[in-house]
């Protein structure tokens, strides 16, 4: 069962900063000039000297993984993490996952006590992990409800 999603003001806030940072860094990113000039040492290329320039390439290009790494969709936002579009990728792919499967093993979902109900105090405030074993790693707090089939998302915010 889909879910339609609610937000409330804080989480809302924090989303579209987090989105508009992402579209900051990646216009950032576009229009910084590279310098492609590779120096020769005087005795010219050795036989590995070749294989190495291409490999420090691919490795720049990749964010320092392999292109196998990178390449997969699931390690896509590792190279990223630090950075705004890696996190923003991250969030939005937990919001999707949270809509279609609250409970996907992904998501780690588990309840959380220190929030209360922002509609019902006997209702229960759960946090999905958007980041795992990373410093300050976000998560992402939610509740069923108001109404039938909606899931409110409270808060996204670091690990408290």
């Amino acid at each position: 069962m889909a879910f339609s999603l609610r937000w409330l003001a804080p989480a809302d806030e924090e989303y579209r900063r987090l989105q508009t940072a992402a579209k900051k860094a990646a216009g950032n990113r576009r229009q910084k000039p590279v310098n492609r000039k590779k120096s020769r040492p005087e005795g010219g290329l050795s036989k590995i000297e070749p294989e190495a320039l291409a490999d420090r390439e691919k490795l720049s290009r990749n964010g320092g993984f392999s292109e196998s790494a990178s390449a997969s969709g699931s390690s896509r936002g590792r190279f990223l993490t630090g950075q705004p579009e890696g996190l923003f990728l991250q969030v939005q792919k937990c919001i999707q996952l949270l809509c279609n499967d609250p409970r996907h093993p992904g998501l780690r979902t588990h309840e959380f006590h220190s929030i209360e109900h922002p509609f019902d105090s006997r209702s229960k405030v759960f946090v999905a992990y958007v980041q795992n074993r990373t410093a300050s790693a976000c998560r992402v707090f939610w509740c069923y409800g108001p109404a039938a089939g909606e899931i409110t998302v409270i808060a996204i915010t670091a690990h408290p």
